[in-house]
């Protein structure tokens, strides 16, 4: 026996060789069809059309009825999903199912509502892009952002990975898919970003312990209204060198060692045995926290490479080579912060670039 489909009142008419393709759904607008409706009725066999395939049989949906057996052989259960329903055809063993009107695939022509599936597939898609159009937006406002910030690596090798993916996505049924993985692949990376960026203001966040003088002193004065109380500040004797007055450690990000032998000393003293006031030491050590904020990203940024970093050595530096690019780009932190700071290492000079440079060091958004 075979098949047609029989619309609903109120349904346009499907095209010859319409067939529902995979994910379709009837208009909205369409009337609902009466309760217990038959959406498929035999033909006669001089309307059938048996030189077409018939078609694969699709497969069940686990809430699907099973197929159910009767006298004479199996039964075959095809699975339509029309206005909600699943609508289960029973077929007699052997039974060529659908009517050429179902199964050839189509004449090529359309009706309203009954396409062949590309509008679906090209709505999709177009849906897809725009929810790329706005990840890739919400990516770059993350970026313009936390400019240095942390190590974005991950995110950015995952945005250009996916860039990739949708550039090549192309137009067929799975562009859509594909576009739809990119998204998802994207907002996962952000979601690890923004983890980071967590993780780090809980380092670098003004902690209630840091609250108020507790040293009583005016270097921890200075650290804490320069910080935010971002910083501590502790008098001890790590820093190496007995030249050396301050320093902050790579493994204690947030933390402003100070030569003990520095801890009564007001503004004055400081200044009548080294030249410089308790704010202009402290910006400076200050400035390699916020260096440390930034991690990583800060090496890898080009700008800070061809400024700091690719720039010779002078041999009246007494530092470790290493630490060539922080002290000297902490130096010109210091001096957009106090132009009157001449204490710069040996070397080191502060270009308009540089100190333009050093400036957005300082605006850094954790």
């Amino acid at each position: 026996m075979l098949y047609a489909f029989n619309p609903p009142p109120g349904w346009p008419t499907p095209p010859p060789g319409w067939q529902p393709p995979q994910g379709w759904r009837p208009d909205p607008a369409w009337p609902p069809a009466p309760h217990g409706w038959q959406f498929w009725v035999p033909v006669p066999p001089a309307q059938a059309v048996p030189q077409h395939p018939a078609p694969q049989q699709a497969a069940p949906r686990p809430d699907a009825p099973a197929p159910r057996r009767g006298g004479g052989g199996a039964i075959v259960a095809i699975v339509l999903v029309l206005v909600g329903l699943f609508v289960v055809l029973p077929v007699g063993f052997g039974a060529v199912v659908l009517v050429g009107a179902l199964a050839g695939g189509g004449s090529g022509s359309t009706s309203p509502g009954f396409g062949t599936g590309e509008d679906d597939d090209a709505t999709a898609l177009a849906a897809a892009l725009d929810e790329w159009d706005a990840v890739l937006e919400e990516t770059a406002a993350f970026q313009r952002k936390h400019y240095f910030g942390y190590s974005h690596g991950s995110l950015e090798s995952d945005l250009e990975w996916n860039t990739e993916r949708v550039a090549g996505a192309g137009e067929d049924r799975f562009a859509a898919g594909t576009v739809e993985s990119a998204v998802a692949s994207m907002r996962s990376a952000l979601d690890g970003a923004r983890a980071e960026v967590a993780e780090w203001r809980s380092t670098f966040s003004a902690k209630g312990e840091r609250r108020g003088n507790r040293t009583g002193t005016r270097a921890e004065e200075v650290v804490d209204r320069i910080s935010g109380l971002r910083a501590k500040i502790v008098f001890d004797r790590k820093c190496k060198g007995k030249d050396v007055l301050a320093c902050v450690l790579g493994r204690d990000p947030a933390t402003i060692h100070v030569a003990e032998r520095l801890r009564g000393l007001s503004d004055a003293d400081l200044r009548a045995r080294y030249g410089l006031d308790w704010k202009q030491l402290m910006l400076h050590e200050y400035a390699h926290v916020v260096q440390n904020r930034m991690g990583s990203r800060l090496l890898e940024n080009e700008e800070f490479q061809r400024l700091y970093v690719e720039v010779k050595v002078p041999s009246a530096f007494t530092g470790d080579d290493a630490s060539w690019p922080d002290e000297q780009s902490a130096d010109c932190m210091t001096k957009v912060k106090d132009p009157s700071y001449w204490a710069t290492y040996p070397g080191v000079t502060c270009t308009p670039e540089r100190l333009a440079f050093a400036k957005r060091m300082w605006a850094l958004d954790v």
